[in-house]
């Protein structure tokens, strides 16, 4: 943040062809409590574009340009839902739960605005298009098998060993 913080933040992204007015809409970890923090009068969100918000807890330090909720979202597991006052109830428009993001990762959508496609992102992107390329050392157990009596013979010795497939992503 401008205070060179390093904090916990969600973008909000508008979709839309339209501009979003965020007046009645609301943030909130605790979904028993939908109305927890209210976006502040003429807060919006211009056509493809996204909005930071800062989710410190630490209101008071909002401005027009930088937004700070009143609550502080765990780092490693939680929930965050969008809610809007419809009819004079508030309703849950979009939500999202995470468990165990490690340390600077995002979690997000890909492509921006597809709510299928939520995943951690291992380059964060605030205020920009959203980036799914794996991480420059990321490398996966991707099958295994242990008892193998009969599916696939070691090309070696010709014994049903148990065995492992890694799968490499990245270009190199």
């Amino acid at each position: 943040d401008r205070f060179g913080e390093r904090e916990p933040w969600v973008e909000i992204y508008n979709g839309e062809p339209g501009t979003v007015d965020l007046s009645g809409i609301y943030l909130t970890d605790v979904f028993t409590d939908l109305t927890r923090w209210a976006f502040p009068a003429g807060a919006a969100v211009t056509p493809g574009q996204s909005l930071l918000i800062w989710l410190d807890g630490e209101a008071g330090e909002s401005t027009a340009n930088e937004l700070h909720a009143s609550f502080r979202l765990p780092a490693d597991t939680g929930s965050l839902a969008l809610d809007k006052d419809i009819n004079g109830q508030p309703s849950v428009i979009d939500h999202l739960t995470y468990e165990l993001i490690p340390a600077d990762r995002s979690y997000g959508l890909f492509p921006d605005g597809n709510p299928d496609q939520r995943r951690i992102l291992y380059f964060p992107t605030p205020g920009a298009t959203n980036d799914d390329s794996p991480g420059p050392l990321t490398i996966f157990i991707n099958e295994w098998m242990a008892a193998n009596v009969g599916t696939l013979a070691d090309p070696a010795d010709g014994n049903f060993d148990d065995w492992f497939e890694l799968y490499n992503p990245n270009s190199t």
